[in-house]
């Protein structure tokens, strides 16, 4: 388990972590030119950096959600009529969402959940009542004729988080902090773990042809990830502000921005093209200004509603 830092306070570069081995409770320093802390949210790197008097910044969403899965299982001549089944929150009309995923051996995680300090389902019985208020035939019609599997699974968080290791101009050098322990985004949006592999690959491209690590080298690495994160925490932080409960000051872009896109979710309904369009912006392959093509633009404004 690594319990702190180890930094170079002349050269302000990290050199190394302190460990500690669970099994034999004795501790050691482990040298490096480089660390890495993708160890999530629970990560400890700003407490260790308040230790050499360096603070980082966190930016906080409140949008005190929760999401409950169980696992089912289908009879043998039974399944899925499709791989699997999404349906997203659309505030405020309704703030609850659902996902029925494959996984094997005609297994499938149900998940549903909410937002605002919604109650989750505690019990088998609360979780085939959640299903049925939400009058969504398709997952009421499995769960009727699927067998619980395994207990619920609750999970709840309170807030989306932003570390901003960017705007710090003395993290020590060769400390990386990646994943969930920079940005925890709402995980209903499904972006965290791509965000995640994309700054690994940034990494990868910053560290290819080099030879050893220059002093430039972490600042650009916070700055590369940070336009990686800049589009999903964009997207996530302004879609919760249409929670009635959540609802938070905007700027005129966001304002536009929300207004926008619920034209676009209406046309996603009925226009493959846009509905494509939308997956590969919500899926982080294409930037939002795929959404803004003149053809979509067009087809936006000629059926455009408040």
């Amino acid at each position: 388990m690594v319990k702190g830092l180890l930094v170079d306070a002349k050269l302000n570069k990290v050199c190394g972590v302190k460990v500690k081995y669970l099994e034999t409770d004795t501790q050691e320093e482990v040298h490096a030119d480089l660390v890495v802390d993708a160890s999530g949210f629970g990560s400890k790197s700003i407490e260790w950096l308040r230790e050499y008097e360096i603070e980082v910044k966190e930016e906080k969403v409140r949008i005190d959600l929760f999401y409950a899965t169980k696992m089912f299982k289908l009879k043998e001549n039974e399944e899925l009529d499709c791989c699997n089944m999404l349906m997203s929150p659309s505030f405020p009309d309704n703030p609850y969402g659902v996902l029925i995923q494959t996984i094997e051996d005609n297994r499938y995680f149900v998940t549903f959940s909410g937002y605002a300090n919604e109650k989750a389902p505690q019990t088998d019985d609360e979780f085939y009542d959640f299903a049925e208020n939400l009058s969504i035939s398709n997952v009421t019609d499995f769960l009727n004729k699927a067998e619980g599997i395994t207990d619920i699974k609750t999970y709840k968080i309170p807030y989306q988080v932003r570390r901003r290791f960017d705007l710090v101009n003395n993290v020590p050098e060769g400390l990386l902090v990646v994943g969930d322990a920079q940005c925890r985004f709402d995980p209903v949006f499904g972006q965290g773990v791509s965000v995640a592999a994309m700054e690994a690959h940034q990494l990868q491209l910053l560290l290819q042809g080099r030879k050893q690590l220059d002093k430039t080298f972490t600042q650009q690495f916070y700055k590369k990830t940070a336009n990686i994160i800049e589009t999903p925490w964009d997207m996530t932080t302004t879609e919760i502000s249409r929670h009635p409960q959540l609802k938070r000051e905007l700027t005129t872009k966001q304002k536009f921005q929300l207004w926008y896109m619920k034209q676009i979710y209406r046309l996603s309904a009925s226009n493959s093209d846009v509905y494509i369009r939308l997956v590969r912006v919500m899926n982080l392959i294409r930037s939002p200004f795929h959404l803004f093509h003149p053809k979509v633009l067009l087809s936006v404004l000629l059926n455009r509603k408040k």
